[in-house]
């Protein structure tokens, strides 16, 4: 067994570069694209997938529309000379000769290609060095910043690098044999256990540090303007054109054209139609409002830090996304118990954790009075017995109290100040769950 001692990189990993040609697009299509693209889309509550399918859709749309040119081939850089091509006709004609006569080793025109691929080579390797000399010339006789960087643009590009040594303690080794020592005392050593150093006082330090963090967020009172669609429509007209595309292959170009976009009519009913399947879903009122609209749990937040943490808490548990033991029994495929960690009673879903958990007993009769007392003050006698004599319709309540407009008759001003209290309630109920479990978890 040896160490190579060079590294040749494949042909197949150089590949043809193209430019866009933005002022040549046929605009039409591309908004039609757009639109025929982002109308395939299903709903996903996953922000990642959203975006990487709002980029697809972008670059389906500009490989169709949008026209490219050519800017860097495949192959090798440089130019053949007249001699170099002459050598490749010669070895392409005898190559075809030797191929129709049946490709005998010991015809005489295989011993006429393999001198004239002699040749080829021995003129390709006398016009690079020929190109290297003349290089160094001009570097000695007028040396610039251009030439220079010629130069090592070059000596970096090379398709072939040596290392024949390897440093080993100090001391540059070129024996196989030892470099193999080398490296397999090297993973001896790192497979070995060693002694763990922890540093108590630091991990101290650092867990004080966060606490004061988390104290001051939650106490901090900043008022936080929520971005409007004109912000987002100037954020893309101030991108700069004619830039190269980031690392997923977008360019401003792909933004701007893509503003003349508009959704498809039928994609509110069928965004709706795709959210009744969805089993997460369940406790939001999908026949209220429009797409168009927002949802009272964001249209009664203040514009400050802690009342947007709680309402972003609150929408995790209407949407289905805030996670319980039970979602964590099913996406480890039935590999961690679904009972609640704090009461050891019940599987623990949201319904358990809003209502049931004995261990939130305390906050829960706390801060659920307020909305008893507001719903029951406002609404006709007998109201809350009829519709709130179960856990789940409690749940429901405290989550999306528009599924009971009709019944509770409340105006727009009662439901903003009921969603008040139920954001209070879910982000009281949540902080001490999440307390009682760092406790646990030690």
């Amino acid at each position: 067994m040896t160490i190579p001692t060079g590294v040749t990189k494949a042909n197949k990993e150089i590949q043809t570069v193209h430019k866009l040609q933005w002022d040549q697009t046929d605009l039409p299509q591309y908004i039609e694209s757009v639109q025929t693209e982002i109308s395939k889309l299903q709903l996903t509550q996953n922000q990642s997938n959203s975006i990487q399918n709002i980029t697809k859709a972008l670059l389906t749309a500009s490989n169709k529309a949008v026209p490219t040119k050519p800017i860097k081939l495949k192959g090798p850089k440089w130019k053949a000379s007249p001699r170099v091509k002459k050598h490749l006709k010669n070895c392409k004609q005898l190559y075809s000769k030797w191929k129709s006569e049946g490709k005998q080793a010991d015809h005489p025109f295989r011993k006429q290609l393999k001198a004239e691929k002699k040749n080829l080579r021995s003129q390709q390797r006398k016009e690079h060095a020929e190109d290297r000399l003349n290089l160094y010339q001009q570097i000695m006789d007028n040396p610039s910043t251009d030439l220079f960087y010629k130069l090592i643009n070059r000596n970096r590009s090379k398709p072939r690098t040596n290392s024949t040594g390897i440093d080993i303690e100090g001391e540059l080794e070129f024996n196989p044999a030892i470099q193999r020592k080398a490296f397999a005392k090297y993973y001896e050593d790192l497979s070995i256990p060693k002694e763990s150093k922890f540093d108590n006082s630091y991990l101290e330090l650092c867990q004080i540090r966060q606490h004061l963090v988390e104290e001051v967020l939650y106490n901090q009172q900043t008022t936080i303007e929520p971005y409007k669609e004109d912000d987002v429509s100037k954020a893309i007209d101030n991108l700069n054109s004619g830039k190269s595309p980031d690392e997923y292959g977008l360019c401003a170009e792909h933004l701007k054209l893509a503003k003349e976009t508009k959704s498809h009519p039928s994609g509110p009913l069928r965004l709706k139609e795709e959210a009744h399947q969805m089993s997460s879903l369940k406790f939001l009122n999908l026949n209220f409002g429009n797409a168009n609209s927002t949802h009272p749990v964001w249209d009664s937040v203040e514009q400050n830090l802690i009342e947007i943490r709680k309402a972003s808490t609150k929408v995790r548990m209407l949407t289905g996304t805030y996670m319980v033991q039970a979602d964590k029994h099913k996406f480890s495929q039935y590999t961690i118990d679904p009972t609640c960690l704090l009461c050891h009673r019940e599987i623990e879903d949201i319904l358990h954790v809003l209502t049931q958990c004995p261990v939130l007993c305390n906050e829960r009769k706390e801060y659920f009075t307020p909305i008893k007392q507001l719903v029951t003050e406002n609404s006709p006698p007998g109201t809350w017995e009829l519709l709130f004599n179960n856990k789940l319709a409690v749940t429901q309540l405290v989550l999306d109290c528009t599924k009971y407009m009709k019944q509770l008759g409340f105006k727009e001003e009662l439901i903003l100040k009921l969603e008040t209290f139920t954001r209070h309630f879910c982000f009281k109920l949540h902080y001490k769950r999440i307390s009682l479990l760092k406790k646990l978890d030690g």
